[in-house]
């Protein structure tokens, strides 16, 4: 019996013996049950994790298309290389995104600009219209989990071979859910008066020749225009990091 199961088996005796809220149980305290519900790439390892996708992102005004890289080191840090083209051609971008602990930056390849933390946040917090941190983009990408310590009044809720993850994340509203057995299959955080919400989905190979891991990724900001799509073609791990190229 995995990790998942034993919880869900758990839950769902808790469950029987009180007359607790269709919210769910109460999340166990330690980190483990969180790594129980994520794919295993989420857990580190003294190996690096290399991400070989192909990108669509629709914005407002165009749609480009491209490669992405992605990095993760045994510290938990990732690096994110996109190289993208327009449809037509006549639009590029390429440019490095690096997330380590409580800090982000991007690196425009393409303008010769470098965007440190404060400036990288305040773009993002002022495009998405609520608070943004580092390490959303890693939990979003299921490169790692959300530390079990910032979450607040974290319910899970076990219904039909389908579970639901509730909580606060740090001043902001935490949902996600899945299927028994499998990794999350939707990812949204919303600011707390709900005004302001991003979503990721999640589509599974029904052969699991990703290791756990998703084939396709679709990341959007809800009622906005722009969405993030990424199919996976290749996932491995090495002892040493290919992104040193850079």
């Amino acid at each position: 019996m995995n990790r998942f199961s034993i919880i869900i088996f758990i839950l769902m005796i808790a469950g029987s013996c009180t007359n607790s809220p269709p919210a769910g149980q109460l999340l166990p305290a330690d980190d483990g049950a969180l790594a129980a519900i994520f794919p295993p790439q989420a857990s580190l390892s003294d190996d690096y994790l290399e991400i070989i996708a192909r990108v669509r992102l629709d914005l407002p005004k165009y749609r480009i298309k491209g490669i992405c890289a992605i990095f993760r080191s045994p510290d938990g840090s990732v690096q994110i290389d996109f190289v993208h083209t327009s449809l037509f051609g006549s639009y590029r971008e390429d440019a490095t995104i690096y997330v380590a602990g409580d800090s982000i930056a991007i690196q425009d390849h393409e303008r010769g600009v470098f965007r440190g933390n404060t400036e990288t946040l305040e773009h993002l917090s002022a495009h998405f219209d609520f608070e943004i941190m580092p390490d959303d983009v890693i939990v979003l990408m299921l490169l790692g989990t959300p530390r079990r310590e910032d979450l607040e009044n974290a319910r899970l809720a076990v219904s039909g071979g389908r579970w639901t993850l509730l909580a606060q994340w740090r001043g902001r509203q935490l949902e996600i859910e899945g299927d028994d057995g499998r990794g999350p299959s939707r990812l949204r955080i919303c600011s707390i008066d709900g005004k302001g919400c991003y979503e990721a989905r999640y589509g599974y190979e029904s052969t699991g020749g990703f290791g756990g891991y998703p084939e396709r990724i679709i990341c959007e900001r809800m009622g906005g225009s722009e969405r993030l799509s990424m199919t996976v073609e290749s996932i491995g791990r090495s002892g040493e990091s290919s992104a040193a190229r850079r």
